[in-house]
């Protein structure tokens, strides 16, 4: 009665607001929804009486149509009606009088000899006060009978290991590896948020198997940028095995060819070429600059320069994917060398605590160097008891330096860092500088006890333990089955361990590639124990 007594009133509210569009002509008000009493969570009921009977045989072409019992909205029909297998020419849909869908297929299409097709919906049916969505399946089949098997599983990001959502899943009866380039698929599906799949209505017979991230939505595997998966054997679906069904695929991107995606000056002085994957190498010739320094960042290329009485530095870059030339402005005019200011640094230190026999690191966000003039002094209260005139760049990174201070057995000091005791490319150094630091005593420590079991003994492993976006420290692991590490001492925190195959021992992860048939090499992330003060945490970890 309620479901009624709703419908009865979404379609006078559709009228009216059908009737206010006709006499309104250019009126700029704004139409709302009405407000007030309970509201409408139930979707439109479809009328079966009304609309194409389902799951027909011996089907042949012809428009379907599915009526409801309110107003309609049609959102997004072409992105969220899914025909599996694929239709060659795109559909066409409609609303009529506002409660009736009309399908429609393109007067080119062919359909398939005895085979099952699903028309799923999605959220594409809604009604129209509230968008609730009906989901519906409509399912035909152009022979004697309905496929009914099932196949089902997860796709994962190889990288992240996360679900991957909205991921093409594809089947071909065609088993030729040049398939997924050149054919749409004869079964597909898309995962869910979970990255999990079901494919329904499947006949018995051998499949390949692929997942596709299908960028230019065309079903094929035609792009540089698209993810791929793919299964290393046949699926075989039948009857007897239906139950036994699925897949756990894991989709990467093959290693592209390396492009510059963004080049951009944050000021004169300081400029950033953005690349699309992570670079290790490149050849760079600066020509025409007085110093130029430059430092890899992940996918970055980070470089900094002085300025010049000419009007601009030339600046090449040589790779086997590309070459490109460009120009940097040097000259001094609207140089602004406010923008290359010293700002304070970071330091390697937490809650002003530096672990045992480690060196302070000071961290700024452009190449520094210890002056001439360098002086820290150390102090305990108001009472100096050591200066410090050394300090060295690091050979790693340019913006660091690195001083060696003395413990001793004073619990809490003071160090300040005289003006002008760290410069930079463009003459300009440091303001006064004041940090507190102590050595950690052991009771504000902790240490990691990791074992890694079920690995394999002929493949070599990496380890990398972070601590945030830091990385603590890094191992391989070769030759065995279990592995097992006391890590100490460590700032306590929440650390993960970053683990994967290096089954070529290049010391780095790797993609995989379809044409040769290889898979990405296996990574996964795993969360530790949260390490308190004074505690040490034994974490054992299963690798499969």
């Amino acid at each position: 009665m309620r479901k009624k007594l709703v419908t009865i009133l979404s379609g006078i509210v559709g009228i009216l607001w059908y009737l206010s569009i006709g006499l309104s002509g250019s009126s700029c008000a704004q139409i709302v929804s009405p407000s007030g009493g309970e509201r409408d969570t139930i979707p439109p009921v479809m009328d079966t009486l009304l609309s194409s009977p389902n799951e027909q045989i011996r089907f042949e072409k012809q428009a379907l149509s599915f009526t409801f019992d309110e107003f309609l909205n049609l959102s997004n029909p072409n992105e969220q009606i899914i025909v599996t297998p694929p239709l060659d020419y795109p559909f066409e849909t409609e609303l009529k009088k506002f409660k009736t869908l009309i399908f429609q297929f393109n007067e080119k299409e062919t359909l398939k000899e005895n085979v099952t097709y699903s028309i799923n919906f999605g959220e594409a049916i809604k009604d129209f006060t509230e968008g609730n969505a009906f989901e519906y399946s409509y399912v035909f089949s152009t022979g004697d009978y309905i496929d009914s098997l099932e196949f089902k599983g997860t796709i994962t990001d190889a990288f992240t290991n996360e679900p991957v959502e909205k991921a093409l899943v594809l089947l071909y009866s065609n088993t030729q590896d040049s398939v997924v380039r050149s054919e749409k698929p004869f079964y597909f599906a898309r995962t869910n948020k979970q990255g999990i799949f079901q494919l329904r209505n499947l006949r018995a017979d051998t499949f390949k198997l692929a997942a596709l991230v299908d960028k230019n939505v065309n079903y094929l595997f035609d792009l540089e940028s698209e993810f791929i998966g793919f299964a290393d054997s046949l699926v075989v679906i039948s009857a007897d095995s239906n139950a036994q069904e699925t897949a756990n695929l894991q989709i990467f991107q093959e290693t592209p060819s390396l492009k510059i995606v963004e080049k951009s000056l944050k000021s004169k002085g300081q400029a950033e070429i953005q690349f699309n994957q992570n670079i290790e190498e490149l050849s760079i010739f600066a020509n025409r600059f007085d110093e130029f320094i430059y430092q890899y960042e992940s996918d970055k290329l980070l470089m900094w320069y002085t300025q010049l009485p000419d009007s601009s530095g030339q600046l090449i870059l040589q790779h086997p994917d590309l070459q490109d030339t460009f120009y940097l402005e040097t000259s001094a005019k609207d140089f602004d060398m406010d923008k290359h200011q010293l700002k304070k640094p970071k330091s390697n230190m937490a809650s002003s605590r530096l672990l045992p026999d480690t060196d302070l690191i000071l961290s700024f966000e452009q190449p520094v160097f210890p002056t001439d003039s360098f002086t820290m002094q150390v102090f305990v209260d108001t009472i100096m008891i050591d200066s410090i005139d050394v300090a060295v760049s690091d050979s790693i990174d340019p913006r660091n330096i690195i001083i060696e201070l003395e413990p001793d057995t004073f619990k809490q000091k003071r160090i300040i860092l005289l003006p002008g005791s760290i410069g930079n490319l463009h003459g300009r150094s440091q303001d006064t500088l004041l940090l507190k630091y102590a050595y950690a005593k052991e009771n504000e420590l902790s240490g990691l006890a990791v074992s890694v079991n079920g690995l394999d003994s002929t493949t070599t492993y990496q380890a990398i333990l972070m601590l945030g976006d830091s990385e603590i420290k890094e191992f391989s692991i070769k030759n065995n089955t279990t592995f097992t590490d006391i890590i100490k001492p460590l700032f306590p925190g929440e650390y993960e361990l970053i683990l994967y195959e290096d089954r070529n021992e290049n010391g780095k992860w790797d993609t995989g590639n379809y044409d040769e048939k290889r898979q990405a090499e296996k990574r996964r992330i795993f969360e530790l124990d949260k390490l308190r003060a004074n505690w040490e945490v034994e974490s054992i970890i299963t690798w499969e």
